[in-house]
């Protein structure tokens, strides 16, 4: 039994422990720091660890106090400007941090009890929290089980009960646009996609609530209008095509989009092909052979003498017929035979002769083309 009771006191202190880990959502966090015993009107810092979120996402933080679950919050959180803002202030005025490319962010926080507040219940024990806020000002409260025990120093100043004036309870208008974290056409989860509104980057990521009312942005430096209307939402990637719809957002809207992106097809590069060249070659034509042949010259029966052979190239220039019928007759005249007539046939082409000398070298001849 003892080594039981040893057992479950190890175990209360593990729960008690100043350093302790916890998860929250995707988000793991850690902090420590906190002493066991502080006075009311005494600060301290908690040292943070966020891990595990998206690259440049940003959220509020704020610490507080709370005597048991379902009782409410009290305290005062340092902001970035080092202006202690009470746990029910605006969302703008709290510590903003901003996670870096791994998706961590690692600093301190300071935090002192607000003993003015409805929450605190006198002097005595109080477990401390911590509270992530999103942009759009969704809060998650966080508990490890560490208690501080709250002295009351200081006196709580007296208020004068006033008598209300009764006001119409305010509530302000908003929507929502909720964007998850985006897929591929495989559902593989991309990360870092730009999150553009109406063309403008917002210089946050997906897995992003937009809030949309009258004076509403869309950005920290309050320059995208998120105003109630119609509006572009465009989510963008390097290497995936762009996802993007337009609504028309209006008060008492609520939307949330599960958005899915197709990988870009790298583009191929066409191979140029050789183009080629015919070479046209001159086949010579063969040589024709014209051949004269001995006919009757006239009806008269006399017969004429036959004309030797002679050999004309056909030329691809194109001879003139009267020039190679003039080199024949050249020939005949060098012979220094009388010609009575004669059938040239000269590349297919038939001529018919008829000729006599007259007085020295006198040659006369007709040539008709059959």
């Amino acid at each position: 039994m003892p080594k039981v009771l040893v057992f479950l006191f190890l175990l209360i202190l593990a729960f008690h422990n100043i350093s302790t880990s916890f998860c929250f959502a995707a988000i793991n966090a850690e902090y420590s720091g906190s002493p066991s015993e502080v006075d009311s009107d005494q600060s301290f810092p908690v040292a943070i660890t966020i891990s595990g979120g998206s690259s440049g996402k940003n959220y509020y933080i704020k610490l507080g106090f709370q005597k048991e679950s379902g009782a409410n919050y009290f305290g005062y959180t340092k902001n970035n400007n080092g202006d202690w803002v009470n746990i029910d202030d605006s969302l703008e005025k709290f510590f903003r941090i901003e996670l870096d490319n791994e998706g961590s962010w690692v600093g301190q926080i300071e935090i002192k009890p607000n003993i003015e507040s409805t929450g605190f219940d006198g002097q005595g024990n109080y477990y401390l929290k911590l509270c992530r806020i999103t942009e759009g000002g969704s809060e998650t409260w966080y508990t490890n089980g560490s208690v501080i025990t709250i002295n009351q120093t200081s006196e709580i100043t007296p208020t004068t009960a006033l008598t209300p004036t009764p006001k119409p309870t305010e509530v302000k208008a908003t929507a929502t646009y909720k964007i998850n974290k985006s897929v591929g056409i495989d559902g593989e989860t991309i990360s870092s996609v730009k999150v553009y509104v109406d063309g403008s980057y917002t210089h946050h990521y997906d897995d992003e609530v937009l809030e949309f009312c009258d004076g509403c942005f869309c950005d920290d430096s309050k320059e995208i209008n998120c105003g109630f209307g119609e509006h572009e939402i465009k989510l963008v990637k390097t290497g995936y095509h762009d996802w993007s719809e337009t609504k028309g957002i209006y008060a008492g809207d609520w939307f949330e989009i599960n958005p899915e992106m197709a990988e870009i097809e790298p583009t191929s590069t066409p191979t140029n092909t050789p183009t080629l060249t015919p070479t046209i070659t001159n086949t010579p034509t063969p040589e024709a052979s014209a051949s004269a042949t001995t006919v009757p010259a006239s009806d008269s029966g006399i017969l004429v003498d036959s004309l030797a052979t002679s050999s004309v190239s056909s030329s691809t220039s194109g001879d003139v017929l009267g020039e190679t019928v003039e080199e024949v007759e050249k020939e005949s005249n060098s012979r220094g035979k009388a010609l009575a007539g004669g059938l040239i046939v000269i590349g297919g082409v038939a001529f018919l002769s008829a000729g006599f000398f007259s007085g020295k070298g006198g040659f006369r001849s007709d040539r008709i083309e059959e």
